[in-house]
């Protein structure tokens, strides 16, 4: 992968939109107009280190991205070689992903870093809320995930039953399988799906959404290695997770349609 150090507007706009915070939002969060964050993002005003700090606080970012935010607006390093590397793979794919025309190009660039983080298979769907908490799901495999195990997803109709899908539905962050998910307590359906799913080499994941009007957006990254433990490897999930999803989204890639099951009830 090309080394391009993005911008500090890039930056920002990325952190800002991996949160799924607005312009508006932001702004109001940090007490700062929304003119001056758009000069920001679009590099028309220079931000200086307190508002660097002011704009970090309001995402709720890590300390990793403080670090290069503050290098991106020209101030010192704070934390030299904290994850230097794998923090400069994770910032690069995403300023690849924006430029993106292809599908193709989106999700190259988001394996590379995904399997840094000892995730091998991923793939995307969508949710779309219905009145008394349908659900239709619907999926699109980019990840080279084995199309058998969709093909078993869809006939087996673990859709109803998968917890997973109720906690995307529920929560607005990402989340690893094992921050939301008690495998002790699950139903027996539940438990078959996880256990096929561990047949397959899958025993961990990382679930990304981005809510968008009436449909929950979500790429479902699997693997045998993630842990949950590493913050760097959740932040850079999380960026590019939603890199993906919002590059996607932007081509018209995502699915749309799928068939319409129940959610459990709560």
């Amino acid at each position: 992968m090309a080394s391009t150090a993005p911008s500090f507007g890039n930056l920002l706009k990325c952190l800002r939109q991996t949160r799924g915070l607005s312009q508006l939002e932001l702004a109001a969060s940090a007490g700062v107009s929304n003119r001056h964050l758009s000069f920001l993002e679009t590099g028309r005003a220079k931000p200086s280190e307190a508002m660097i700090s002011k704009l970090a606080s309001s995402i709720d970012t890590d300390s990793m991205c403080v670090d290069r935010l503050r290098q991106a607006a020209g101030f010192c390093s704070r934390n030299a070689g904290q994850a230097s590397s794998i923090g400069d793979l994770i910032f690069e794919s995403a300023l690849m992903m924006e430029g993106a025309n292809t599908s193709t190009q989106i999700v190259d660039a988001g394996r590379a870093v995904l399997a840094e983080f000892g995730i091998a298979k991923f793939f995307f769907g969508t949710l779309s809320l219905e009145i008394h908490s349908r659900l239709r799901f619907d999926w699109a495999n980019f990840g080279a995930f084995p199309s058998s195990w969709l093909q078993s997803y869809d006939r087996e109709r673990y859709a109803m039953t998968d917890p997973l899908l109720t906690v995307a539905r529920d929560r607005t962050d990402s989340f690893f399988w094992d921050d939301v998910i008690d495998r002790r307590s699950l139903s027996r359906p539940a438990r078959d799906m996880f256990e096929r799913a561990e047949a397959g080499g899958i025993s961990s994941g990382f679930v990304v959404t981005r809510r968008r009007k009436g449909s929950i957006q979500i790429v479902s990254m699997m693997g045998a290695q993630a842990d949950r433990r590493d913050r760097v490897a959740r932040l850079g999930l999380e960026i590019v997770g939603s890199r993906m999803l919002i590059g996607l989204d932007r081509l018209g890639a995502l699915p749309e349609n799928g068939a319409s099951d129940r959610l459990p009830s709560r």
